[in-house]
């Protein structure tokens, strides 16, 4: 089966989401998890699309000791208990700036302007600990979580 994984690597948690592509309609949701507690009591979860449980585990904590170790984890648990194609695979980036307000091909370039963007607002640092070093396989797409703000015309965004 073709499918679209989705990622977003927080600073506690990496939740992933794998979307099948169907010849005739949108994507529908397969899979949706989460490893959470990274680094104090690491869990890794994920259900159908049905809510049907797929996996339930615990984990000790030096095993997942941080993001790049959670991602790693989810990662080798989806090789291991499915079998999908991927075709793209998409991340959340935290502050896209005004340049990445949708979706895009992440190239060098691109990845060179996050990374700058990242240093300059020190909040979303601990959001992106290990963007350019995950696991999954598949052509990168990341899309911005704060795309809301820069859609909005430049007079409207601060009302009182």
């Amino acid at each position: 089966m073709h499918a679209i994984l989705v990622v977003n690597a927080g600073s506690s948690s990496v939740k992933f989401q794998i979307f099948s592509l169907v010849h005739d309609g949108d994507p529908q949701r397969f899979i949706k998890g989460q490893i959470d507690g990274i680094g104090v009591r690491p869990r890794l979860r994920a259900v159908t699309h049905d809510g049907s449980a797929l996996v339930d585990r615990q984990y000790a904590t030096r095993e997942i000791a941080d993001v790049p170790a959670a991602i790693v984890a989810a990662g080798s648990w989806l090789r291991e208990s499915q079998t999908v194609e991927l075709v793209a695979v998409g991340h959340r980036v935290a502050h896209g700036g005004s340049d990445y307000d949708r979706p895009v091909v992440v190239d060098q370039t691109v990845l060179a302007r996050l990374k700058a963007v990242q240093r300059a607002c020190s909040a979303a640092s601990t959001e992106q600990p290990c963007a350019d070093r995950g696991s999954f396989r598949g052509p990168p797409a990341a899309g911005s979580g704060r795309v809301f703000r820069y859609r909005v015309p430049p007079h409207s965004r601060w009302r009182v």
